[in-house]
């Protein structure tokens, strides 16, 4: 597979890993589908932000937990439809 040149093999390897972790977890794990209601913790990582965009695409309604503002854009940016601050509130009771 051809890389761009300011990308290392080992980034490289990195992102493939992700997806496919993201597209087993979407797929396999739990086909994800129109009208589900999906949590993913570490939102802003590269799993996380890969699987909320198969999950959005999927037409599910996606919250992910992120450890601050900046995170929290990132995962927006992505798709979710909520980020939630781990580090400020109890998750459990915002998702409920």
């Amino acid at each position: 597979m051809p890389l761009p040149p300011d990308t290392s093999f080992k980034r490289a390897a990195a992102v493939l890993l992700q997806g496919m972790t993201a597209h087993y977890l979407s797929h396999s794990g739990y086909p994800i589908g129109l009208g589900d209601e999906v949590l993913i913790h570490a939102g802003a990582g590269g799993t996380g932000l890969l699987l909320t965009q198969i999950s959005k695409r999927g037409g599910a309604r996606v919250l992910t937990t992120v450890s601050d503002e900046e995170k929290a854009e990132l995962s927006r940016q992505a798709g979710a439809d909520e980020a939630i601050l781990s580090t400020r509130s109890d998750f459990a009771a915002e998702v409920k």
